[in-house]
């Protein structure tokens, strides 16, 4: 178990994490959300991070950290529908 604190005044932070991984966040927000991409059907073995903190006027992103072939691909499939 990974446990990340986190103390976020009038920003935006991302957060990346690898996939497979179970995401529990615990963050109290004040005009501030939190937007957890993660798919959440994660194996119940595998490892946890947890995010716990304070959030002001801000935002946290979560997300799931790709390669940049993988990046490469979705944008070149994005480029093909859009010129299709």
């Amino acid at each position: 178990m990974v446990r990340i604190k986190i103390f976020s005044i009038f920003s935006g932070d991302d957060i990346f994490v690898p996939e497979n991984i179970n995401v529990k966040t615990n963050v109290f927000c004040i005009f501030a959300g939190i937007d957890n991409s993660v798919n959440s059907s994660a194996d119940p073995s595998a490892p946890t991070v947890i995010i716990e903190g304070l959030a002001l006027f801000s935002g946290i992103d979560i997300k799931i950290k790709k390669t940049l072939k993988e990046r490469f691909v979705i944008f070149a499939d994005k480029l093909k529908e859009f010129l299709s």
